[in-house]
């Protein structure tokens, strides 16, 4: 059975939050690129798409295997949790919602 990592959680208070706490999850998952090949679970940057900025993961079923990734403008997710990502979601005009989903 393989081990999951242990989460790292970081709380920070910028500057100008007041009372205000902000907490953030540093996930360590193994992910797949595009093409499918599979990366381990690492505290470098991920760049799932090649563009030199780094996509944010996240595990929502808890195996260890990232199954949504963040990043600039867009979003890609594992919908069916079998690893593949299934999905890529854009935000064109910057706003937060998706403008468009485009099946992998």
């Amino acid at each position: 059975m393989r081990e999951r990592p242990e989460p790292q959680f970081f709380l920070h208070q910028p500057p100008d939050a007041g009372d205000a706490l902000h907490t953030e999850l540093a996930l360590l998952a193994r992910w797949l690129g595009l093409d499918g090949v599979e990366h381990p679970a690492s505290s470098a940057p991920v760049d799932l798409d090649g563009d030199g900025s780094p996509e944010r993961l996240a595990d929502s079923d808890g195996n260890g295997l990232a199954d949504r990734a963040f990043g600039g403008s867009q979003a890609w997710v594992d919908t069916d949790l079998d690893g593949r990502w299934d999905v890529r979601l854009s935000d064109g005009n910057g706003d937060g919602a998706a403008d468009s989903a485009e099946y992998l």
